[in-house]
């Protein structure tokens, strides 16, 4: 009975084989895909996705090409946004925009200096 039963569990695990093979030898036969998913070219998808991409870097930097920045703009609301400028005023708004410009540029030193000192204090401890 043992020996009935494994002759036809095998021939039906043959049978399952077979028809799997079938099926797979269809599938090779005639594939589905007319274009690879990588092939970029072809692939419409890809191509919708690679435009809009294109798309939005563009109307970026045409946003950061149009948002000029006015330095001057802070230096003229203090002096009370004249229409223009008597000699004085102009020399004063130019000392304080160098100034705050040496400002920055120290600070700027200030932090890496810090970080200098960061870095090489974390160095010391490793050795």
């Amino acid at each position: 009975m043992d020996e009935l039963s494994a002759l036809l569990h095998e021939i039906v695990e043959e049978t399952r084989v077979h028809e799997m093979l079938i099926v797979r030898g269809r599938e090779s036969a005639g594939p589905k895909l007319k274009y690879s998913i990588f092939d970029t070219l072809r692939n419409e998808k890809a191509k919708k996705a690679m435009k809009q991409k294109e798309q939005q870097l563009q109307e970026q930097s045409k946003r950061e090409v149009e948002t000029d920045v006015d330095y001057l703009g802070p230096y003229l609301a203090r002096l009370g946004n004249p229409e223009s400028l008597s000699h004085d005023e102009a020399l004063q708004m130019r000392e304080s925009c160098l100034s705050d410009f040496k400002q920055l540029l120290v600070d700027r030193a200030n932090h890496i200096q810090t970080m200098f000192e960061k870095v090489r204090d974390g160095l010391k401890f490793r050795t």
